[in-house]
C-alpha cells in the first residue's frame, strides 16, 4: 500500500514538473498571445491565465490577448470639427459613449466641446466607415460624453450634452437630451432637445443613464439620469435642488415625442445627508467622500432602482408605484415626511430605516452597501443587473484620472440583492430576517492582475513578474462599463481594452479573457502628456493639443459600454476609436449571432441585455 502510494505521488509530481516545464515564461510587460496552461471544466475549456498586458510598443496591429479576435477598427480621423479648427489628419481622441441602431449604424460620442458625435457604418464589421457628424453639436458641449442611448426597433436615439470633459469651454447650464429619430440610420434627424435637469434655469449636472421599457406596454420607454454636481467649492452653481435621479418618460419618441419628467429622488432630499462628507481614518487622514448618485439601473420588472452613489457605495429606491403605472407623488421625498407620505412617492428609499452612525455629530445614512475601505483608489460608477438571476454586478472607475500611481486602482464586484427571505441573523439574537434587496452583501470580486496590491509599482523597480512600470501603464486602470449575460461579464477596462469574466460561480468570478488592442501614437485631443494648449482660429477658444511624442505611445483608455450586435461586440477607445472583436472563450454562447445586447439599454421589454436572457 505504501509503495503504491509513492508510485502514485511520483506519477503526480513528474506531471506536474511536465506541466510547469511547458508553461511559458511570462513577466509583465512581455508580449504573449498564448495562454500559461490549458484544462476544461463545466464542458468548456478554460485557458488560465490570460497573458498580461504587453509594453505598449510590442502590442502588434491586431492586438493581443486571449478568447478575443479583433474583426475591425477605425480610428476616428479628426475630420468632422467646429467652424474656426483645421483637421490634423489624425485619430482625433476624446470619444465619449457608444449607441446602436437597429440598422448597420453605431454612433460615437464626444467628450470634448471641439467635436462632434459620428455615425459609423459598421455594414461590413471588418472595415467600419465614418458617415459624418451626427447632426445638432453645440460647440463647446460634449455630445455623448457618458451615453448615446438607443431603443433600436424604436428608431430611437438620446444623446446627452453636457459640459466638455476635454477642453476649456466655460457653457455650463447647456445640459440637455437631445432625441433624434434614426430611421434611417446613417441620418439621424434631430426631434427635439430636452433641458432636462434645467427647471428654473439651474444647472444640475447632467450624467449618466439608462433605458428602462414596460414589462406590460413594451411602447413604455423611461430614461433614467444622474445628476453628479458635488459641493459649492466644486460647482457653486449645480444641483440647488438636492436631486440625484430624474426619470424622462419618452414614450412616443421619436415620432410623437413630449418628454417630461416623472420622477425625481435624492439622497440629499429624502435623508438630508450632505452631497460630500469628510472621513477621517485611523492615520489622521480625511478622505473626502461625495454621497450623490452616479448611475442607476431598473431591475427588469421596474420595481426596483439600484443606484451607485459616488463615494457610498449602493442604494436601492422602491420604484414600483411608478414601474406599474400607478398615480404617485413625482417629486422626491423630504426629510421628516411622515410615513404615509412617502409612501406616495414614484421613487423612495427602499430601506429607510436600517441606518448608521458615521459623523460624530450623529448624522446617519439609510441602509446601504459600502466596500470603502479598503482601497480609496476608485468610486462607484455602474451598477448592472445579471440576467435571470438574483445579482447585480457593480464596477468601481478609478479615483484619480490619468493617475497611473493610483494603484491598486479599481475593481468590479458581485451582490446579492435577492427579494426572497433567506433566514435570520444569528449576532445580538437579530429579529429581522435576511433580504439581499434590503441590506445587500458582496460575494465575489473582479479585477484584473494589475489590480493585485502587491504588484504596485514600487520606486526604483523595473517592470517584471511580479510589478510593472510606466512602460505598460501610462493611464487610469480599472473597468468602466461592463456587458453583462448570466455567466459571462465584458467590460471596457480602460489601460487594459477589453477583460471577460466567468461568473457562472458568483462567489469566485475567474477572468477567461482579455483584449489590449494596439496604442495609437498620437491623437488630436489628448488626456495625459499633453503639449502646451493653444488658441484656436477665433482667437478664444482654447485647443487641447497632441501629446509629447517622447513619451511614445497613447495608452488605450478602453472607455464606451460594450456592445453585442450581431454575435460581435463594439466598444470605443478614447483615444483609439471604434473596435470589432469576437469573443471566443467560456459562455460565447450567451452572445447570440443575430440582435442587439446592451446593458442598461432594454432592447426588448421583460429582457435585459437580449432575448432570451433576463425574464
Amino acid at each position: 500500500m505504501h509503495s503504491r502510494r509513492l508510485r502514485f505521488g511520483a506519477r503526480i509530481l513528474v506531471a506536474f514538473l511536465f506541466v510547469l516545464s511547458s508553461m511559458p515564461s511570462v513577466a509583465m510587460g512581455e508580449p504573449t498571445t498564448a495562454p500559461a496552461a490549458q484544462g476544461t471544466a463545466g464542458g468548456f475549456q478554460v485557458q488560465y491565465p490570460p497573458p498580461p498586458k504587453p509594453l505598449l510598443a510590442q502590442i502588434p496591429e491586431a492586438g493581443v490577448g486571449i478568447n478575443f479576435q479583433l474583426v475591425g477598427h477605425n480610428p476616428l480621423i479628426d475630420n468632422d470639427l467646429i467652424p474656426g479648427l483645421s483637421p490634423m489628419g489624425i485619430p482625433r481622441g476624446g470619444n465619449g459613449n457608444l449607441g446602436v441602431a437597429a440598422g448597420p449604424c453605431v454612433y460615437a460620442g464626444s467628450m470634448t466641446g471641439e467635436i462632434p458625435a459620428l455615425v459609423v457604418d459598421v455594414s461590413d464589421p471588418a472595415n467600419p466607415t465614418v458617415v459624418g457628424p451626427v447632426p445638432g453639436h453645440v460647440p463647446g458641449i460634449g455630445q455623448g460624453i457618458d451615453d448615446v442611448d438607443t431603443v433600436a426597433d424604436l428608431n430611437l436615439l438620446v444623446i446627452h450634452m453636457r459640459p466638455a470633459v476635454v477642453g476649456a469651454f466655460d457653457n455650463e447650464n447647456a445640459t440637455s437630451d437631445q432625441i433624434y429619430d434614426i430611421s434611417d440610420c446613417r441620418n439621424p434627424k434631430l426631434v427635439t432637445n430636452f433641458p432636462v435637469g434645467q427647471e428654473a434655469g439651474n444647472n444640475s449636472s447632467l450624467h449618466m443613464s439608462t433605458i428602462w421599457r414596460d414589462p406590460n406596454n413594451p411602447s413604455r420607454v423611461l430614461h433614467v439620469i444622474t445628476f453628479l454636481g458635488l459641493d459649492a467649492s466644486y460647482c457653486p452653481f449645480c444641483r440647488p435642488d438636492n436631486i440625484d435621479v430624474r426619470v424622462v418618460d419618452l414614450t412616443g419618441c421619436p415620432t410623437n415625442c413630449n418628454p417630461k419628467v416623472v420622477a425625481a429622488w435624492g439622497m440629499e432630499a429624502e435623508k438630508g445627508i450632505p452631497k460630500v462628507i469628510n472621513v477621517t481614518y485611523p492615520d489622521g487622514t480625511t478622505y473626502v467622500r461625495p454621497t450623490v448618485g452616479h448611475q442607476a439601473f431598473f431591475s427588469v420588472d421596474g420595481d426596483r432602482l439600484w443606484i451607485t452613489q459616488l463615494g457610498f457605495g449602493l442604494v436601492g429606491l422602491d420604484s414600483s408605484l411608478l414601474a406599474r403605472n400607478q398615480p404617485c407623488e413625482p417629486n422626491s421625498p423630504t426629510v421628516g415626511e411622515s410615513e404615509a407620505a412617502r409612501s406616495a412617492h414614484c421613487l423612495k428609499l427602499l430601506n429607510p430605516n436600517v441606518v448608521e452612525q458615521v459623523l460624530p455629530d450623529g448624522t446617519k445614512l439609510p441602509g446601504r452597501l459600502d466596500w470603502n475601505p479598503p482601497f480609496i483608489a476608485g468610486h462607484v460608477h455602474t451598477v448592472a443587473n445579471v440576467p435571470g438571476k438574483p445579482y447585480v454586478v457593480t464596477a468601481d472607475e478609478p479615483n484619480a484620472p490619468n493617475d497611473p500611481t493610483d494603484c491598486p486602482w479599481s475593481w468590479m464586484r458581485i451582490l446579492y440583492v435577492g427579494s426572497q427571505e433567506q433566514g435570520r441573523g444569528a449576532l445580538m439574537n437579530d429579529p429581522v430576517p435576511y433580504r439581499g434587496d434590503l441590506t445587500p452583501g458582496i460575494l465575489g470580486t473582479m479585477a484584473s492582475m494589475q489590480n493585485i496590491p502587491d504588484r504596485c509599482p514600487k520606486p526604483g523597480t523595473p517592470a517584471g513578474p511580479t510589478t510593472y512600470s510606466r512602460d505598460i501603464i501610462r493611464d487610469d486602470h480599472g473597468p468602466h462599463e461592463p456587458l453583462v449575460f448570466p455567466d459571462l461579464v465584458i467590460a471596457t477596462y480602460y489601460s487594459d481594452g477589453l477583460k471577460a469574466f466567468a461568473i457562472d460561480n458568483p462567489l469566485t468570478p475567474v477572468e477567461v479573457g482579455a483584449f489590449y488592442n494596439k496604442p495609437v501614437n498620437t491623437i488630436r485631443f489628448c488626456w495625459t502628456n499633453c503639449l502646451p494648449a493653444q488658441k484656436a482660429d477665433d482667437g478664444k477658444t482654447t485647443i487641447q493639443q497632441p501629446p509629447d511624442p517622447s513619451f511614445g505611445p497613447v495608452d488605450m483608455r478602453a472607455f464606451s459600454r460594450v456592445i453585442a450586435k450581431d454575435g460581435l461586440l463594439y466598444y470605443v477607445d478614447a483615444n483609439s476609436g471604434l473596435y470589432v472583436v469576437r469573443y471566443t472563450g467560456p459562455h460565447a454562447d450567451q452572445i447570440p449571432d443575430q440582435g442587439i445586447c446592451v446593458t442598461g439599454q432594454i432592447q426588448q421589454a421583460g429582457f435585459e441585455p437580449c432575448p432570451p436572457y433576463g425574464r
